[in-house]
């Protein structure tokens, strides 16, 4: 494993089947290692990086019914909701009061809402109040699109950016290929069909990130088949700042299995050497805890993916403060660095 990991390491490619070879044949403390060294070619020793955003789910209404989910709600349920555009010009005026200059924004597929509540949404936070919206999915846009807006995904997408979207984070994807499709969430579009609408989102000059979720039954193959979805998508377009590795938390009746930290570390640092057109990788801090958080720092992973504001969909573990973040980025060895959410930096307050 060593001549693999010596060439990833000389900058060249890991193809599918080596990648599969490595990850099954190679220690965690291996592979984390040689990740680090990656980290430090693409983005030096000296820094690492955190943001702070609020989370705003507009809607826990949603049609998609993905096996997993515990957020959604049918609109005759008690608990569901529509947050009014009153309440969402509360947000942003909080937001502005309190520093807050970033949000993500994202619901389920709600069928009752009109194209002009998410244009005047949008229109809000950033041309009234200067915020910067990172929103929806490839799988809001191509269900929007084409089940109740019934317009062109690349259309719809411009329309959105024209109201003030400023980029996309790459979610709704888990692990696609066809047979985790099937087993997490049947009725989401196909790998190929999100792959394209995240061509679209580039097309439209928006920035987005990229992820991946462990924790259920997925295999090594299925693993790194949802990797070249990804590393293919980005050498086509160059237009994903970033990777975030999540795990499952259960949430309904859905099976899932703990997944050890060392387990997480060693997908972490394996994402990071095959990922080799992705600059940044995301630990998830809030989903992980604090301790992992500053362990991946030294695993692969340049930016802890906080402070996370409001999270209603996870449990978080995460970091609740700017103090809290720089601390930890400190602790692991580094400087920190604030970010936006397209990778724009600066010396920490």
């Amino acid at each position: 494993m060593k001549k693999i990991l010596d060439s990833v390491l000389d900058n060249k490619r890991l193809t599918k089947d080596n990648a599969i070879e490595l990850f099954l044949n190679t220690t965690w403390t291996e592979m984390v290692q040689a990740a680090h060294q990656k980290r430090v070619q693409l983005n030096g020793e000296k820094y690492a990086s955190y943001t702070v955003f609020k989370t705003l789910n507009y809607t826990n209404i949603c049609k998609i019914n993905c096996n997993y989910c515990g957020f959604k709600y049918s609109e005759d349920s008690k608990d569901a909701f529509v947050l009014s555009l009153q309440e969402i010009e509360e947000i942003a005026k909080d937001c502005k009061a309190n520093n807050i200059n970033q949000v993500l924004f994202q619901g389920g597929v709600n069928p009752n809402l009109t194209l002009d509540y998410y244009l005047e949404c949008l229109n809000i936070f950033n041309k009234k109040y200067n915020l910067h919206v990172r929103g929806f999915s490839p799988v809001e846009f191509i269900e929007f699109a084409k089940k109740i807006f019934n317009i062109k995904i690349s259309d719809l997408i411009n329309k959105f950016k024209t109201a003030g979207l400023g980029s996309v984070p790459g979610s709704s994807a888990e692990i696609m290929t066809p047979e985790m499709r099937k087993f997490l969430s049947p009725h989401k579009p196909s790998a190929q069909l999100w792959c394209e609408t995240m061509k679209n989102i580039a097309d439209a000059n928006l920035q987005s990130s990229s992820s991946m979720i462990i924790g259920s039954n997925e295999t090594v193959t299925d693993i790194v088949q949802h990797l070249d979805y990804i590393r293919t998508l980005q050498d086509k377009t160059g237009h994903i700042n970033s990777f975030i590795l999540w795990t499952w938390q259960k949430q309904t009746n859905f099976p899932v299995r703990h997944v050890s930290g060392v387990e997480y570390l060693k997908t972490l640092a394996f994402c990071r050497l095959y990922l080799d057109n992705i600059k940044h990788i995301e630990v998830s801090v809030l989903g992980l805890g604090k301790e992992i958080g500053e362990i991946a720092l030294n695993c692969g992973a340049d930016d802890i993916s906080s402070v996370v504001i409001n999270e209603q969909v996870l449990n978080s573990k995460g970091l609740t403060t700017i103090q809290e973040s720089e601390e930890l980025i400190k602790q692991a060895g580094y400087i920190p660095l604030l970010r936006d959410f397209n990778y724009k930096k600066k010396e920490s307050p």
